[in-house]
């Protein structure tokens, strides 16, 4: 009786799986671009420099709410919460990159196309920068 409850349980699970890999199209979120910069600068020990930003991005969301949500409704909540996303996630790879010296974005893949003399992501003791 056990196994076939947790076959069923299994199933349920698989099905919902491949309905949303199928059906439902992942949205991509303006954060992604600018790659594992938050994570970077908590490993790395600037969780002070981390905090603020994301104090910053709730509270300019809630204010865009408070101004656009009678204005626009609910797409006035996505713009929102779009603009103090990706004002976050820009804030936070310019503090990663200046901080760590690692360029966590999606922007280092044109450096290395444009380049030939073979940039990294990560700023070396001798590149004089």
């Amino acid at each position: 009786m056990e196994r076939r409850v947790l076959l069923a349980i299994f199933l349920a699970f698989l099905v919902l799986y491949v309905w949303q890999a199928l059906f439902v199209k992942p949205v991509p979120k303006p954060g992604t671009a600018g790659g594992p910069s938050a994570a970077i600068l908590q490993l790395t020990g600037h969780e002070r420099v981390y905090v603020p930003v994301v104090a910053a991005n709730v509270a300019l969301r809630l204010v865009g709410f408070l101004v656009l949500i009678p204005w626009l409704g609910v797409l006035g909540a996505a713009i929102s919460a779009t603009v103090s996303l990706a004002l976050a996630t820009i804030a936070l790879n310019i503090l990663c990159r200046r901080r760590t010296g690692v360029d966590p974005s999606i922007l280092v893949l044109l450096r290395f196309s444009a380049s030939k003399r073979g940039a990294y992501a990560v700023r070396g003791a001798d590149s004089g920068e």
